[in-house]
């Protein structure tokens, strides 16, 4: 893992793996396709998600933004709610990405968290950034896509948050869509 993500896990109290993360992240980090079903909160499924995500993003080069071009994200999480898709992009801002300002990252890296209470308005601008990585409810990303504001050929990290409540909220078709427009050699996690 890069240093930045390191100094912004010990910053936020992160000093150990948890036993579900010392479980998922050799395993993730390696490149291996990971299913991971664990009841309870606080036990770590979300960094388990992002880590390899930043994993992704630091192996493909940086792609600038220009105006009027799509975004292009190298990692995509769905998650059921727009609560869940903020936790997880309140993690991914807090700790993993918190400190990557760098030579390579001038403006540091950006997340973005797309959900049915932002306004259309607000994600464009979001979009603007070409974030590399997108946490998005599955309806929104599917109209986003068709719209054509989101490209997915890029990604190469496809995770799944929660993933029971998203089959059970009756997404399945709209994650099928979205997983076929991924690359078929793209890494994919689910967490449940």
């Amino acid at each position: 893992l890069p240093s930045y993500a390191v100094s912004g896990l010990r910053a936020a109290g992160a000093s150990a793996l948890r036993p579900l993360q010392a479980q998922v992240l050799p395993l993730a980090l390696a490149g291996c396709d990971v299913l991971c079903l664990a009841p309870g909160t606080g036990i770590g499924k979300t960094l388990a998600l992002l880590l390899p995500a930043l994993a992704h993003i630091e192996e493909q080069k940086s792609q600038s933004s220009s105006k009027g071009s799509q975004a292009s994200p190298v990692a995509v999480v769905i998650a059921p709610t727009r609560e869940v898709a903020q936790r997880i992009q309140e993690e991914a801002s807090s700790k993993v990405f918190k400190d990557s300002k760098s030579s390579r990252y001038p403006d540091g890296l950006v997340s973005v968290c797309i959900h049915s209470s932002v306004s259309k308005q607000e994600v464009n601008r979001s979009l603007a950034w070409n974030p590399p990585l997108i946490v998005a409810t599955p309806g929104r990303l599917v109209g986003l896509v068709a719209d054509r504001a989101v490209m997915l050929q890029r990604v190469t990290f496809f995770a799944v948050a929660e993933a029971d409540l998203v089959l059970a909220a009756g997404y399945r078709c709209d994650v099928a869509s979205l997983s076929g427009r991924i690359r078929p050699d793209r890494q994919g996690l689910g967490f449940s």
